[in-house]
């Protein structure tokens, strides 16, 4: 038979881990070829260490294993997968394994498994964090919800890496800075570097030593390689030692990873796009009156109507790059009144009509292209478009992405024909209504793209086929600051270097225009001012309708005069300022404020004017132009940047940039068609697209036909970058007619042989230099004669500003030369002909390519052939042949003797690989045998700490297997020699890395832009809090999912880009160099001062800072100053010390450094017992130590930590002493370890270790009050304050990842619970109000921020300020501290289960007696897999605590997230859609329909709601309104209600499953039909139901009868619909199928009791009243059977169930919880509901109604009395044993009370009573004896379709001005992140709230629910005094009796003493039962008569009772843990309705 292996959820639950001492002897039993799945889906607590377990027990391969299903197990990481791939190696059989949810596991754990199973299983990470993984090839994996990365259109290479530097403190220069400069520099602390050219890899250099703080965060899980330099002057020994140490601290970091493979197939895309694939193409032209930026964001100008602005492509369409696509990225509306609305896209189906903003947005996109003719315009939108393009128009209000192209025939590569037609696109789809029809024209077309709008309505779109510069080059233009590129320019030459002259030969003036809007200074170098400087410089916004500035709004600079000209204001300016040659104008303008301009002059300010120019959409629209009126002025732009014109393909070849009238073929033909009018004057022109280059210095063009005599010329020749101009007729020459103005260029003619250079015709007319046929015209450039070499850029094109000969042949003869200066960008290749032409010219390019696709492929061969070589080369040349990289290596370590002399290497290569870490790993084999013998001791960070250790030692161990990772090299750092072998190890190592995990290294474009933005981001904001500090502000920058920032952050931290941080469960994002910054603050901080008396725990000698001097010295951080102070002192050794004060004025807290302390006079070893047990004392300790060294800072955070809490006695650079109430705690660092236990364990003495030490007095001799009892209350009191501090060390250790071994003394009998308290803040009347902190001794109300902080005032423990915020009545700690302390433990022992709604393996019990209590729940025999019910540990969210929830959508339909108040049943949907308060209902399908309607309505994608995201709620409590108000009842008293009475339907009632009564409550006015229908059919096994009529409301219209299940329809009483027959009580109608009564019979009231028989297999059917039959019926049973079915009708109606079976649903069909009263739980009287009452509107009075429910759960009579008495008939009465009584409260409008209040007492005598006895009884009781609850009257609005969408918190009011600061209300904050991205915050009425997911489509989705801030149950490994079970009691023969007792002694021999309450007798006190031995379960037996009586009511339960005085008893005892007392589940203390009391069996 199939086996499972598995471990049950609920007992791990409970026990808060899988015991693995248990779970060991399971494995060891277990036959592993009968084990087919190996299952612990949903139960979290299986972790590393389980796995590990199962890998070491393993006796023989799992042959058979089929499946793996490790769901929702979060705990599980790197090391557990590991070893599941270690297991599963070699199994055949396996087909599948499950690991979705698995938020730690990412690529390298799917490829670990990948490499060990075959490829037919199937693997499952859905909502894990695979990155790059997304379709490995030839296998089935899915990965659903993860943030891939990866994609294969458009992948970029990325070649960049990071190498850590850890120099030994011997090394003298740094290794950074030599690498960076080629210079010897002095070695600081600290270097870093980005982005440094290394061969051919960009790395990231960090150097640092071993102790900077910064090391850990800079080590990363997938660190390739570590450099370890030592200097010459250093001792072998110090050595060897820094080199294992760095090694240990590293490797023990990083992760088990191997190959990855390639991904095949596409990524799943949520919306259809259009398949078209194109490259990145488009590159810029030119762009006019629209904003741009470098990311391709273009957007419109908005501030007045029609104004008209466009992007133009300098590429043109081609054949293999025919479409294009930009995506709508924002549109906004800017309202009258100045306000912004974002407006977002609207379904068009959508008929949501309460938009907060009348109208949709009026803007949208232009997108088609342009035809030749119109190119050389400024703006070719001012001209008229239909007879020059073809575009088509889209608005933003309807789509997202936009698309334009042509389809058909091309002529050519750039040439389509006459057939091709235009084409558009909207959102993927084709959509051509607003193409005009244009035919496509047989020329270049070029691509244009317009944000148009009307007036204040804005768009922006992202170019998504924009070609974008090299990485390099942009970096590089960014490091010189150059930025403003070409917009316009007309008259003018640039080069690449920003150098202008004018170009035109009649000096007419030459213009520049900016395409970027000017944000920053700018600065141009006059070189030459010509004859009388006249330049001119100004801003402005562009012109409307030509290309002149706006005068009037402009700002001008006249050099030729020196004046300032500012909206028309002319300051005239002193002769100095005129502009003369070698001047520097540097102009300052700050557009964010737009106030002013400061122009200097030479560095010095020379005037400063008023400029407050216009704004568009508050960005600057000021471009700058540059104007030159002379031949002789030139000028240089500082900050000027060329275009980019695209990659070229083949360098010594042609190819097309430009074509004018001509036609290109792919073999260079040039055809100038014949013009539609044959008098035109007509022109065509071929250009090159790049420039001459040191690969290409000449070309040569064929005459291919014979020309025609009209011809008037050809003309072959350079020009510059722009395309030429038609100037018109020239008089003055008689031959030609007409000529070409080649201003920068130089051409020759055909007609006469003329050459025309620089405008200027240089030679005379000759008739023999006519073109012919078959001439060859040939055009060279070559270096003058007097010039050594001709110079070229980086690039190969030929550098500006330099003399070139310009020669030309003819059939290779020279006619003509010429030299001119290059003053241009570069000389173009460029072909001319013009005339009046009759017949086409054809010629031909020769030596010409066209960018075909496969002339790509060839060019990229060609390139890696080249790279190839190159590398080859460089192989061949070095005399070591270099090892080749087969296999895939971890990170590798490249030790470096740095000197001129060598000799020590080769010692240390020695000794390391001799040693072999031996040490070490004998040091840890030991720790993991002590773990492994202490199994049973272990909690859950335990057990994480025995994996770390194994996952450790694994890892060094395969160091030592492989000492080839660690090479050794030298180098002299002075000289450089050694350098270039060192460089290229390091760019081995990456290309090993790249070359077996390529697709990390291949990332689509889109991930470029996600790391510039986050880079961008992270330089403005210096850190970011993951989760916290991602808003929706980050919508408009980042552009990108919360989790994928966080991949790509981890992908940007592998590059050593920046740092990662953890603070406990919390991940910063740090730019590394701000880090740095702070770091030197913190150490340059020079106002240190001495103690003094400043505080009594720091030495007078040492320094400190105040508090107000670290305020001061970080102001410039005052918005981040908290974070940074948590990153100071966990991080970077800053100790925060409280003061006690005398006076406010004095400072709070003192500050300092380890090393800022000296010598305590007391030494800090008098306050421990080195390691003994001291007298009179209980003590306890740990001493942690570790296999490498620490920094001092891990001891500094530690100190830092532990000073919050209690009191600082003294603080020195060893450590500190700490006192919390009477238990006194040392906490220091020393060498070695002192009083082992276990002293086998003896790591290496040389590292620092950390001792904590616990202690409180208590005398040896136990006399007089002092006893037994006593050692264990103080023992326990110990206990918790030192598993405090042992926490504050393991979480500082935790977050920095450092491996540790624990040894010491200490209590293994105990949880650790550090304050194990529930918390209740409430201030106790009478009393003087506790509002001091007994943890932190702060304010409870204001925390840090009260300035009477550790001021003694009169009252103890009350501070001064007068506050009513009050600490926990029990324990005394403020809100604050609670929340911290719970977030330690959750961070450490964080409670993993989740909850998951996906199918599950039903299990039935093995065959057979266990002789081992755990079998049964591990390995099980596996039956069918049956649907299960997903139900939710429902604990209410606490606004203190447990505040957070998260949930992740797995797959399938859409969910709706719900929160629910206990109390009073409201409902909040939260999402999808904007947090609403829903009407109270209890119908999930009403509730479904109403999150349908919101999430119609939520346009914007943030509240939208798609497979694999995740949904994080928190809520938080600012206003403190849990200390205000009310008193509050306990928490553990209020129960929400096992769940006994299941229905398929429950309407409109609700349901108290404890006393099985059903109440009418609608939420309705208009009293809906409610219903209850059963959760299964009648069946031969059911037959039967019956109720009691309880009241009988208004009408007594209550119903029981049959019909077809889930399917009857809404508001139809039982018999009322086909298939459906009922017996009715207020007129004893029978009513089948109708809607009146087929027939009348007995009727009945109060009291009767309606039955109902149904015998499916008879087919009849009979109603009885009080069991006489009153009607029988035959029926017919319809295919889906008939279902049970009640129907209450009026109000006030409420019946009891009188059998449970028919309401049992059977297991594998659990339909959701109906409506249910929760209860609160006294002793003697159970109440419904637990708070509040929800009151709703009782028809069309103003009256209001809402139940009541009192049980008594005793053997007893209660009395009870309701207070006022006007809101119930009957508010005097009593209850019966075992009975309950329900009361329908009505308030009318003249009742002003607000709540009801009841009293009860128990009554000895049961018997009748009238209500003068009962009031008799009230007034006779004592005030001890009589018990009081308050219940809250709530009215609720009644109105079904009424909702509320929840106020957003930034929205609320502040009095100070301060929105951080909101006007204080009523409720809780709750915030809901989707992604890890704030969607945004709420303000919640406060309430107690629980979960609930809406199945939206039916589709039963597939999800996991994760509780993040919960800490696992912790309950003691062994049964103590105080713990509560319960007994059975043999006393007499009337049968077995069960009674609630505690246990009051254990005895030294494993005896009991309990203490419990005598069954049916008066309480005089209780009794007690002592045992010699226990057997601590039930046996089967006793559990069925159990189960048996449960059901039947007969299992009675003898509560424990306990004097009147002691009324928070059932706070002082707690519950024993259940696998102590039990084998059974706990569901055994549901069946006896006592959640957490747990059974114990006596022998």
């Amino acid at each position: 038979m199939d086996e499972t292996l598995s471990y049950d959820q609920e007992d791990a639950l409970v026990r808060g881990q899988i015991p693995l001492y248990e779970f060991k002897e399971v494995l060891k039993k277990q036959d592993e070829s009968k084990i087919t799945t190996i299952d612990f889906s949903r139960n979290g607590y299986c972790n590393d260490a389980v796995l590990k377990l199962i890998a070491a027990e393993k006796k023989k391969p799992y042959e058979n294993l089929k499946t793996v299903n490790l769901v929702g197990c979060i705990l599980v990481t790197n090391a557990g997968i590991k070893w599941l791939s270690d297991l599963v190696t070699g199994v055949t059989s396996l087909k599948e394994i499950r690991l979705d949810g698995c938020t730690n596991l990412s690529d390298d754990e799917l490829s670990l498994l990948l490499k060990n199973i075959g490829a037919e299983c199937e693997v499952y990470m859905r909502g894990t964090s695979v990155t790059y993984l997304f379709s490995p090839e030839n296998r089935k994996v899915n990965v659903t919800g993860c943030p891939t990365l990866c994609g294969l259109k458009t992948l970029e290479e990325l070649k960049v890496g990071h190498a850590i530097v850890i120099p030994h403190e011997s090394v003298e220069h740094s290794f950074v800075e030599f690498v960076k400069t080629k210079k010897p520099v002095k070695r600081l602390p600290f270097h870093h570097e980005t982005d440094v050219e290394i061969n051919d890899w960009l790395m990231s250099l960090t150097e640092m030593s071993l102790e900077h703080p910064l090391l850990d965060c800079m080590i990363n899980n997938h660190q390739t390689q570590i450099v370890i330099p030592f200097g010459e002057s250093a001792v072998i020994k110090e050595i060897k030692k820094h080199v294992t140490d760095t090694i240990a601290r590293t490797i023990t970091k990083t992760a088990f990873t191997t190959d990855y493979m390639k991904n095949t197939g596409e990524v799943e895309k949520s919306n259809p796009v259009i398949d078209i694939e194109v490259e990145d193409f488009l590159t810029i032209q030119n762009i006019c009156k629209q904003h741009y930026t470098d990311e391709g964001i273009l957007g419109n100008y908005c501030y007045k109507n029609e104004l008209l602005g466009c992007f133009i492509s300098r590429t043109t369409f081609t054949r293999s790059n025919y479409y294009f696509e930009c995506e709508l990225v924002d549109v906004k509306v800017i309202s009258p009144d100045g306000t912004e609305k974002k407006i977002d896209n609207v379904d068009e189906d959508s008929e949501d009509d309460d938009s907060e903003y009348e109208g949709e947005s009026k803007s949208g996109i232009l997108i088609g292209c342009l035809f030749n003719q119109l190119f050389s315009s400024i703006n070719p939108l001012d001209v008229d478009v239909d007879k020059g393009g073809e575009v088509s128009t889209f608005d933003f209000n309807k789509s997202k992405k936009f698309g334009f192209g042509i389809r058909g025939e091309w002529l050519s590569e750039y040439i389509p024909s006459k057939t091709a037609k235009f084409f558009a696109t909207c959102d993927g789809i084709e959509n051509n209504k607003d193409l005009t029809g244009t035919s496509v024209p047989e020329e270049m077309l070029y691509p244009l793209i317009a944000v148009i709008g009307e007036k204040n309505n804005s768009g922006k779109i992202k170019i998504s086929n924009l070609a974008k510069p090299p990485e390099n080059l942009t970096r590089k233009y960014a490091k010189e600051n150059r930025w403003i590129s070409t917009g316009y320019s007309e008259n003018i030459l640039i080069d690449n270097y920003g150098i202008m002259c004018n170009s035109s030969p009649n000096e007419d003036e030459g213009i520049f225009i900016s395409t970027e809007a000017i944000t920053q200074e700018f600065s141009i170098k006059v070189l030459d001012k010509g004859n009388f400087g006249k330049i001119k410089i100004a801003l402005s916004k562009e012109k409307e309708k030509d290309k002149e500035m706006q005068k009037n709004e402009s700002w001008i600079y006249q050099g030729v005069t020196g004046e300032v000209i500012s909206e028309k204001k002319t300051k005239y300016l002193a002769d100095p300022s005129r502009v003369e040659t070698g001047d520097i104008l540097t102009v300052k303008f700050d557009n964010k404020d737009g106030e002013k301009v400061v122009l200097y002059k030479n560095g010095k300010e020379i005037v400063e004017t008023i400029f407050t120019p216009d704004k568009d959409d508050n960005k600057s629209i000021v471009k700058l132009y540059i104007f030159l009126s002379e031949v002789k002025g030139k000028v240089q732009l500082m900050n000027y940047r060329p275009k980019y014109r695209g990659p070229v393909l083949f360098p010594e070849s042609l190819t097309v940039g430009r074509l004018h009238n001509m036609k290109v073929f792919d073999d260079g033909k040039l055809v100038t068609p014949i013009p539609k009018k044959k008098k035109d004057i007509f022109y065509g022109c071929y250009m090159g697209k790049f420039p001459m280059n040191s690969q290409r210095l000449s070309f040569e063009v064929e005459i291919a036909e014979e020309l025609n005599d009209q011809l008037d010329a050809v003309a072959v020749g350079f020009c510059h970058s722009e395309i030429p101009q038609i100037i018109g007729t020239a008089a003055q020459y008689k031959d030609p007619p007409t000529h070409f103005e080649v201003s920068g260029g130089c051409v020759m003619f055909s007609s006469g042989g003329n050459v025309f250079a620089e405008s200027v015709v240089q030679s005379s007319f000759r008739e023999e230099g006519k073109y012919k046929k078959g001439d060859k015209i040939k055009c060279e450039v070559e270096k003058v004669s007097s010039a050594k070499k001709l110079l070229f850029e980086e690039d190969g094109s030929i550098s500006p500003q330099q003399d070139v000969n310009i020669k030309f042949f003819v059939n290779d003869k020279l006619t003509h030369q010429y030299t001119m200066t290059m003053r241009s960008d570069g000389l173009f290749p460029t072909v001319f002909t013009n005339g009046n032409i009759s017949k086409e010219v054809t010629l031909r390019v020769l030596n010409f390519y066209a960018e075909t696709e496969e002339n790509r492929k060839k060019a990229n061969l060609k390139q890696n052939d080249k790279k190839k070589k190159k590398k080859s080369e460089k192989e061949e040349g070095q005399k070591k042949e270099k090892v080749p990289c087969p296999n895939f290596r971890d990170c590798e370590f490249i030790v470096v003797e740095v000197g001129k002399t060598q000799g020590k290497l080769q010692l240390i290569e020695e000794q390391v690989k001799g040693d072999k870490f031996q040490s070490t790993l004998e040091t840890m084999g030991k720790s993991i045998e002590y773990y492994e013998k202490s199994f049973k001791d272990l909690d859950l960070l335990d057990q994480n700490k025995y994996a770390s250790l194994c996952q450790a030692k694994e890892k060094i161990e395969g160091l030592v297997k492989n000492f080839n990772r660690i090479h050794y090299m030298s180098l002299d750092l002075t000289t450089g020699q050694g350098m270039d072998k060192v460089l290229e190890r390091i760019t081995d190592t990456m290309d090993c890395r790249k070359l077996h995990q390529e697709v990390k290294y291949n990332i689509p474009k889109k991930c470029q832009g996600h790391i510039q933005t986050i880079m961008k981001e992270l330089k403005k904001e210096g850190v970011i809090e993951f989760g916290t500090g991602l808003t929706m502000y980050e919508e408009k920058t980042l552009k990108m999912e919360g989790h994928e920032f966080l991949q790509v952050a981890r992908l940007l931290h592998e590059q050593g880009k920046l740092a990662l941080i953890q603070l406990g469960s919390r991940t910063i994002v740090a730019d590394i160099q701000y880090l740095q910054s702070v770091l030197d603050k913190l150490e340059r901080m020079s106002t240190m001062q001495k103690c003094g008396k400043l505080s009594t725990a720091i030495s007078e000698s040492s320094h400190v800072w105040t508090s107000e001097t670290v305020k001061s010295h970080f102001t410039a951080e005052e918005g981040k100053i908290s974070l940074l102070m948590e990153i100071l002192q966990d991080y970077f050794g800053l100790v925060e010390v409280p003061v006690w004060r005398q006076v406010p004025e004095d400072t709070q807290f003192l500050y300092t450094t380890l090393d800022s302390l000296s010598t305590a006079p007391i030494p800090l070893r008098e306050f421990w017992g080195e390691g003994e047990r001291t007298k009179n004392f209980i003590a306890m300790q740990k001493t942690f130590s570790f296999i490498h060294s620490i920094s001092d800072h891990t001891l500094a955070a530690v100190l830092s930590s532990a000073t919050k809490y209690g009191r600082t006695l003294l603080i020195t650079p060893e450590g500190a002493v700490f006192q919390i109430g009477c238990v006194q705690t040392v906490i220091t660092s020393h060498k070695g370890l002192m009083d082992l236990i276990f002293h086998e364990l003896q790591p290496s003495f040389e590292n620092c270790v950390i001792t904590i030490e616990s202690k409180c007095y208590l005398p040896d001799m136990k006399v007089g009050p002092v006893d037994e009892l006593t050692e264990t209350y103080v023992r326990e009191y110990t206990w918790n304050i030192f598993c405090l501090y042992t926490d504050l060390l393991e979480k500082v250790l935790k977050q920095k990842n450092v491996i540790y071994l624990q040894t010491g003394e200490a209590p293994t009998d105990l949880a650790n619970l550090s304050v194990g308290c529930k918390h209740t803040w409430k201030h106790i009347p009478g009393k003087a109000n506790q509002s001091i902190c007994t943890m932190c001794n702060k304010c409870c109300d204001q925390g840090r921020k009260c300035k009477y902080n550790r001021i003694m005032g009169n009252n103890l423990r009350e501070c001064l300020c007068k506050t009513s915020s009050p600490g926990c009545v029990d324990c005394g700690i403020c809100i604050e501290c609670a929340a911290d302390l719970w977030s330690i433990r959750s961070y450490l022992r964080p409670m993993p289960i989740t909850e998951k709604n996906s199918k599950v393996v039903k299990i039935e019990k093995v065959e057979g007696k266990l002789s081992d209590t755990t079998e049964d729940k591990n390995v099980q025999k596996k039956v069918t897999p049956e649907e299960t019910n997903n139900v939710f540990l429902q604990i209410p969210l606490d606004p203190v605590a447990f505040n957070e929830l998260e949930y992740q959508h797995i797959s399938g339909g859409s969910l709706g997230v719900v929160l629910k108040e206990i109390d009073d049943g409201s409902c909040v949907s939260i999402f999808p859609g904007k947090a609403t308060t829903l009407s109270t209902d209890t119908d999930e399908q009403k509730i479904s329909d109403r999150i349908k309607v919101l999430m119609k309505q939520a346009t914007d994608i943030k509240y939208k709601s798609q497979v694999g995201e995740s949904l994080k709620l928190r809520i938080t409590d600012p206003f403190k309104v849990i200390t205000t108000g009310e008193d509050k009842l306990e928490v553990s008293g209020i129960q929400e209600s096992r769940v006994v009475y299941h229905a398929s339907i429950c309407r409109e009632m609700s349901v108290s499953h404890e006393s099985g009564l059903l109440c009418y409550n609608s939420a309705s006015s208009s009293v809906p039909v409610a219903q209850f229908i059963g959760p299964k059919p009648f069946s031969e096994n059911l037959k039967k139901i019956s109720l009691k009529i309880i009241d009988c409301g208004d009408k007594t219209n209550i119903g029981i009868g049959i019909c077809p299940g889930k399917t009857y329809p809404v508001n139809r009483m039982p018999g009322w619909n086909r298939w459906s027959i009922a017996y009715h009580a207020d007129d004893g109608g029978v009513f089948i199928e109708a809607g009146a009564a087929n027939s009348h019979v007995v009727k009945c009231t109060k009291g009767d009791v309606m039955s109902m028989f149904c015998d499916v297999v008879s087919r009849q059917l009979v109603f009885y009243k009080n069991d006489q039959e009153v009607k029988q019926i035959k029926i017919n049973v319809p295919r889906g059977g008939y279902w049970p079915m009640i129907g209450l009708h009026s109000v006030g109606e409420c019946v009891k169930l009188l059998e449970k079976d028919p309401w049992t649903p059977d297991p594998d069909d659990i339909p959701p919880k109906p409506a249910a009263f929760n209860t609160y739980k006294y002793g003697n009287l159970w109440i419904s509901p637990a708070r509040n009452v929800s009151l709703t509107k009782k028809g069309y009075t103003n009256n209001h109604c809402g139940w009541m429910l009192l049980h008594n759960p005793t053997k007893v009579l209660i009395g009870y009395k309701i207070t006022p008495e006007s809101v119930v008939k009957n508010p005097v009465g009593s209850i019966s044993p075992n009975d309950a009584n329900t009361l329908f409260l009505t308030k009318t409008s003249i009742i002003k009370e607000d709540a009801v209040t009841i009293q009860w007492i128990a009554i000895e005598q049961v018997k009748e009573y009238t209500t003068d006895q009962i009031l008799q009884l009230f007034d006779a009781a004592s005030s001890s004896s009589t018990y009081t609850h308050r219940l809250g009257l709530l009215i609720k609005d009644t109105a079904l379709g009424d909702v509320e969408t929840l106020p957003k918190f930034q929205d609320l009011g502040s009095t100070s001005g301060d929105v951080t600061s909101p006007v204080k209300q009523d409720g809780f904050k709750l915030e809901v992140f989707k992604n890890c991205i704030l969607v945004d915050s709420y303000l919640l009425k406060r309430g107690r709230y629980i979960l609930d997911l809406v199945d939206l489509d039916r589709t039963k989705p597939d999800y996991i629910i994760k509780r993040p801030k919960c800490p696992s149950f912790l309950y003691p490994p062994k049964l103590q005094k105080g713990m509560k079970v319960v007994v059975k009691l043999d006393i007499d023969s009337s049968g077995d009796q069960f009674a609630d007792a505690v246990i009051s002694e254990i005895y030294e021999g494993g005896g009991y003493c309990f203490e419990y309450t005598s069954p049916g007798k008066v309480y005089t006190g209780n009794e007690k039962i002592c045992v010699g031995t226990m057997d601590c379960g039930i046996e089967d037996a006793d559990w069925e008569e159990i189960e048996r009586k449960g059901n039947k009511e007969e299992m009675k339960i003898q509560l424990l009772t306990s004097p009147s005085n002691m009324s928070l008893l059932h706070r002082t005892y707690v519950p024993a843990p259940p696998h102590l007392v039990t084998k059974v589940k706990y569901t055994i203390y549901n069946t006896a309705n006592l959640l957490l009391f747990y059974l114990f069996s006596q022998k």
